[in-house]
């Protein structure tokens, strides 16, 4: 069957993303200075994206009359490690049979899906972006955005990652200005090639008093905010079909006053080719690559000034960056897991020059050393001063997670000064704020998934560490990893610490070590468990085994209701933990009794509440 001769291919029709340039590999920069940790530059990589106005094309539209693609052929020498985009949609006016019947709400979410897909096909989720919209295309950009404002992480949060990862806009040609729109498209159709009337959605929602162009202006007010705007336009009359000339889109619609971290100018061009240059010495080239380059180093820029404030002023030294519970270090007792430790620190690691936010999910049954694997992981960035905070989160339910950050708005030094709210929305909005690479570990978040997604961080430079039993959050993570249980020899180590047992070399020591690990599950919590049990006297070496193995019969039969039906971990767990408790009972000394009951109570109490100054206090 043959093709109609007028149906084309989308390519040569110009639709779709287009990538024009990669952009070099940059090198990763280090900054020194007094009080200043580590600064990394994290904005070295960009994405230029550009997108055409009505009836304009995804690559002529900025071509220049001797071919010169300018994205193409002349940006790059201005911002080499640049990713530069065009975007091409239908935007012909006429309404053919075939012809599209998209609104602009429609042309504005196919490219925030289209944009997304990309980004996550080449694993630049998270780059910044500089906008390049010419003319009706900045309305177009502007409906885009308002989507992907109204995503949120749990839904379609990778839509919504791309407004966060906006850093600026350049509206070149745009209509603006409420009424002045109407009358900047009725200018337009005056240069567009149309036969007769037209009745495309996109002239209808251009009208005057249309009621999409008064929402889709209200709902943009609030998106620029934190976003560098440069509004440029034409300074030339374009010459008309009738052979007369008029300002298209003149400054009064080109230009929104009042917007924050925003500046005007005009380019000596008309409106169609105040998009087009022909060479380096094109004036108007050159302003537009140096308001690209003035948006992309000024993020730079923000990033130092802000670190080089907050670590002059703000920094805790008593807490200093392991905020804000520095008291929380991993056992010393801690042995191996090195295979999971290297695997942490290459994935958050700066030798990856990369601008995304990492998230990893740690998972694996209880006790299994999760929180222990994150608290040493923890300690070596802190030592290294690798991130300008570190925020430990209890996330075993939604209100603990709230807490914890509530937690970091009373006590980190940075947040009271500046008063920040105690919602995690409030803190995370702040520490986004801050540009500085800080790291959250969401621990125990064991619970319904989305009491966790409902906080995980978006910005550029928060990375996250989550330690949970369900692996159903390896979906809204970057990286997974299962934690197994410890091999032999790791195990065993553990367990001689523990028991302080490590100078006893004699065989025998050896043998029944080794087999209390094994009846142990090698699990390190079970074998923490039971070598405080054989270091405080409770039980020795060789009794140990046949104490388990005599309580066993108990917990798998029942006794103990609160385990019917455990699992073989919780029965391991149980029964390391029931033999202290009855060792403890068995005791007849007062003092003993005394610890039963303040365990007891303590059973009432969360566990990140019980602290070594309760004892203390007491004890005075």
């Amino acid at each position: 069957m043959q093709a109609d001769n007028h149906i084309v291919g989308h390519e040569d029709r110009g639709l779709g993303i287009k990538v024009l340039v990669e952009g070099t590999t940059p090198t990763v920069e280090y900054v020194s200075q007094p009080n200043i940790l580590y600064l990394y530059i994290h904005y070295i990589y960009l994405s230029v994206v550009a997108i055409h106005g009505l009836d304009g094309h995804r690559e002529r539209t900025w071509t220049a009359e001797n071919d010169t693609l300018w994205l193409r052929d002349l940006l790059p020498h201005k911002l080499p490690h640049a990713r530069i985009i065009v975007y091409g949609y239908d935007a012909c006016t006429e309404v053919g049979p075939l012809g599209t019947r998209q609104t602009l709400f429609d042309h504005g979410e196919n490219f925030i899906v289209r944009l997304a897909l990309e980004r996550a096909a080449t694993s630049t989720t998270t780059r910044p972006i500089i906008f390049i919209a010419h003319s009706l295309g900045g309305i177009i950009l502007k409906c885009a955005l308002i989507h992907a404002n109204q995503c949120h992480a749990t839904h379609l949060a990778h839509h919504r990652q791309i407004l966060q990862s906006t850093h600026g806009i350049l509206f070149i040609g745009t209509p603006h200005q409420g009424a002045e729109i109407a009358l900047s498209a009725s200018r337009l159709l005056k240069i567009l090639p149309l036969n007769g009337n037209t009745t495309h959605p996109l002239l209808k929602h251009l009208e005057s008093n249309s009621e999409m162009l008064s929402i889709q202006l209200s709902l943009s007010n609030g998106i620029s905010t934190g976003l560098f705007t440069k509004f440029l336009y034409e300074e030339y009359p374009t010459v008309l079909h009738n052979g007369t000339s008029e300002m298209i889109v003149p400054k009064s619609s080109a230009v929104v006053p009042g917007t924050t971290n925003a500046e005007s100018i005009g380019l000596h061009k008309s409106h169609n080719e105040m998009v087009k240059f022909g060479c380096h010495g094109d004036e108007d080239f050159n302003t537009v690559a140096t308001m690209l380059y003035i948006i992309h180093t000024g993020s730079m820029s923000l990033f130092v000034i802000k670190t080089t404030h907050l670590n002059n002023s703000m920094v805790d030294a008593e807490n200093g960056g392991l905020s804000y519970k520095r008291k929380l270090l991993s056992s010393p007792r801690f042995t191996g897991q090195d295979s999971y430790l290297d695997q942490l620190s290459k994935f958050f690691t700066f030798d990856e020059v990369t601008i995304s936010p990492k998230h990893l999910l740690l998972f694996g049954m209880g006790g299994i050393g999760k929180t222990q694997i994150c608290l040493r992981f923890a300690e070596q960035c802190d030592n290294n001063k690798i991130y300008w905070r570190i925020f430990w989160l209890d996330a075993t339910t939604k209100e603990t997670l709230e807490t914890s950050f509530s937690n970091i708005a009373k006590t980190d030094s940075a947040a009271k000064l500046l008063g920040i709210e105690k919602t995690g929305d409030d803190v995370l909005a702040w520490l986004s704020e801050q540009g500085s690479r800080c790291l959250l570990i969401f621990d125990n978040a064991d619970g319904m998934t989305d009491e966790v997604t409902h906080y995980l961080p978006m910005a550029h430079n928060m990375d996250l560490l989550i330690t949970s039993r369900n692996p159903e959050l390896r979906q809204f993570v970057t990286r997974a990893i299962d934690v197994q249980v410890m091999t032999e020899e790791d195990a065993l180590m553990l367990l001689r610490k523990a028991a302080e047992k490590e100078e006893d070399t004699t065989s025998l020591t050896y043998g029944l070590l080794q087999g209390i690990a094994k009846i142990l599950g090698l699990l390190p919590l079970a074998l923490d468990v039971a070598g405080a049990a054989i270091r405080t006297g409770l039980c020795t070496v060789a009794d140990y085994s046949a104490i388990y193995s005599k309580n066993q019969p108990a917990i798998l039969g029942g006794v103990h209701r609160s385990y019917r039906g455990a699992s073989q971990y919780d029965q391991t767990v149980f029964g390391a933990l029931n033999i202290s408790y009855d060792q403890i009972e068995h005791k007849c000394y007062e003092a003993t009794q005394d610890a039963l009951f303040i365990l007891k109570m303590l059973g009432f109490f969360h566990h990140q509440n019980i602290t070594e100054k309760i004892f203390q206090q007491a004890a005075e």
